[in-house]
């Protein structure tokens, strides 16, 4: 396949690489990336002209129809984004997509910079200082994307909320267990209690971790758009990014590492870490004009739709994880210690 793409990037996709500014001197050269992919239809290619030392292009290639319609789904949205000035420069330049011997290629140009997971796992993410200033940007650059893209507001549906997603969940096959029903009880209640919330309708990344970030000197870009989606309530991305952050970051309590230690360091127990979850999730509700209470409500829902998301996909026949439905779980088991139930306990917490 890739002498067809290096022929089609020499001839037929010149004109788009052009209007993008994109000039690829010969010979061009590839770097594949995430190679067990392809045996599955899906591959990441890195694009290189004579003499350049990072890429140029990064082309996304499928197979599959229903990834395929994901590729369709992130070159829509970052048209869309790439007229907005405030985001210039933190997203990639779509280019375009091409149909290459029944795969669809997404090309787009290619962002500086190195994934904070990659730097993370290096240890040069890791002082709390550095995770502060982490968090700090993530929630400011995800206040740019929701203020560019904000189309409306909703009001919050209550205790429905809850149900509709447990209802989902156990059509699905995974019902809940019995013992948690004290937790589904009482968040029903504070959900009520939250009834008619005006909440903002924004643009949401869908994918919004780590991995997904990169950082580049002062300078952050997002990749990762498949599952964008161009109206939502955003607080999916705001929690996904400080779970996913939470568990690359390494374990310091002298207990041994388990799956459970990094999400109940983050979420469930009183260290400087959860500090730092505190203010990230109460800065961000502020700039949303949503109160700080409403977290003990949102967080866990956020916890399901991820857990719904799993179990949808676990019925069309492809085989995820049951992470998302093990924090919810791990979550309501231990929900009194929640970081986010408010209280003068709680590290960092501020009045609503």
């Amino acid at each position: 396949m890739i002498p067809v793409i290096t022929d089609a990037l020499n001839s037929t996709w010149r004109p788009a690489l052009k209007q993008a500014g994109i000039y690829l001197r010969p010979p061009i050269s590839t770097i594949l990336l995430h190679a067990d992919a392809v045996a599955s239809g899906r591959a990441v290619y890195l694009v290189f002209g004579a003499g350049q030392p990072s890429p140029a292009l990064v082309l996304k290639t499928s197979a599959i129809v229903s990834h395929q319609r994901r590729l369709q789904n992130a070159y829509q949205t970052l048209q869309d984004l790439w007229r907005i000035s405030a985001l210039q420069g933190t997203v990639p330049r779509p280019i375009g997509l091409f149909d290459v011997d029944d795969h669809l290629v997404l090309a787009r140009s290619a962002v500086p910079g190195v994934a904070l997971d990659v730097l993370v796992r290096r240890g040069k993410r890791v002082r709390l200082s550095q995770v502060q200033h982490d968090l700090f940007r993530a929630q400011v650059w995800l206040q740019l994307l929701q203020e560019a893209t904000a189309s409306g507001v909703t009001a919050f549906e209550g205790g429905a909320a809850v149900r509709d997603r447990l209802a989902l969940l156990a059509h699905l096959g995974r019902p809940l267990d019995d013992r948690l029903g004290g937790f589904v009880a009482s968040l029903e209640d504070a959900a009520e209690a939250h009834r008619g919330l005006v909440l903002p309708i924004t643009g949401r990344h869908g994918d919004f971790r780590p991995g997904h970030v990169l950082i580049d000197g002062n300078r952050l870009g997002v990749i990762g758009w498949e599952r964008a989606a161009e109206r939502a309530t955003p607080f999916d991305d705001v929690f996904q990014f400080v779970v996913e952050l939470a568990d690359a970051l390494p374990v310091t309590e002298r207990r041994a590492a388990v799956p459970a230690d990094a999400f109940t360091r983050a979420f469930l127990a009183r260290t400087s870490l959860s500090a730092l979850v505190v203010e990230y999730v109460d800065r961000y509700l502020r700039a949303m004009h949503v109160p700080s209470t409403a977290a003990p409500v949102l967080f866990p829902l956020f916890l399901l739709d991820r857990a719904v998301a799993e179990a949808g996909r676990l019925s069309a026949g492809e085989t995820p994880s049951s992470r998302w439905w093990s924090l919810f779980v791990l979550y309501a088991a231990h929900a009194d210690a929640s970081v986010f139930v408010p209280g003068p306990d709680v590290p960092g917490r501020r009045a609503a």
